[in-house]
């Protein structure tokens, strides 16, 4: 489905309930307001890439940490919002490139990236396109399609969100690191 922004307008809006389905078909994207941050812009934007990815009946677990400072969701989007140079347009055409570049970022927070062996040297979370990111490999579209970080200082949890890069295969690697937890259950539809 095409995804859309939707704002609240000034005056109420006639709602045809006959015409209506359980769930939107489609949603338009539309210009931001003005005086919207660009972590607004951001976070708007993956709410709605998460809402498509991960179905309605998930959509607020998903996404509630994207509200929350203190959390990996909130210092991804932060990076992307603020601080990553590439920049990436919130168009359509480069939803999974944003949701891919959200999800490595949020991996590298919720493990403890800054004392990764290979982070600094290597350039992760860096302006390159992710498929230079080092332990991110990528097919011929340059979609995320394995993960290989064995021995590399991961420290944490893995966030279920891996699952949402839609080409990541069942190839990944993070043996030899220092992960707690189990390993999110949404791994397990990752196909090979």
């Amino acid at each position: 489905p095409s995804l859309t922004t939707i704002f609240p307008t000034s005056s109420p809006t006639n709602w045809d309930k006959s015409t209506s389905t359980t769930q939107p078909t489609a949603f338009i994207r539309t210009a931001f307001p003005t005086g919207t941050t660009r972590l607004d812009e951001v976070r708007s934007v993956l709410v709605l890439i998460i809402y498509v990815s991960v179905g309605d009946e998930d959509i607020i677990d998903a996404s509630a940490s994207l509200f929350t400072p203190d959390t990996p969701q909130y210092a991804a989007l932060d990076w992307i919002s603020n601080q990553d140079e590439l920049g990436l347009e919130l168009d359509e055409a480069a939803d999974e490139h944003i949701l891919e570049r959200y999800v490595l970022a949020l991996l590298y927070y919720s493990t403890n990236g800054p004392s990764w062996e290979n982070s600094v040297s290597n350039k992760f979370i860096s302006p390159l396109h992710v498929c230079n990111w080092v332990g991110v490999s990528c097919d011929s579209d340059l979609r995320v399609n394995r993960l290989h970080f064995a021995n590399n200082n991961l420290v944490g949890q893995l966030p279920t969100e891996l699952a949402m890069i839609k080409r990541l295969s069942g190839d990944i690697n993070f043996t030899g690191n220092n992960l707690s937890g189990f390993i999110p259950s949404e791994l397990g539809v990752l196909t090979g």
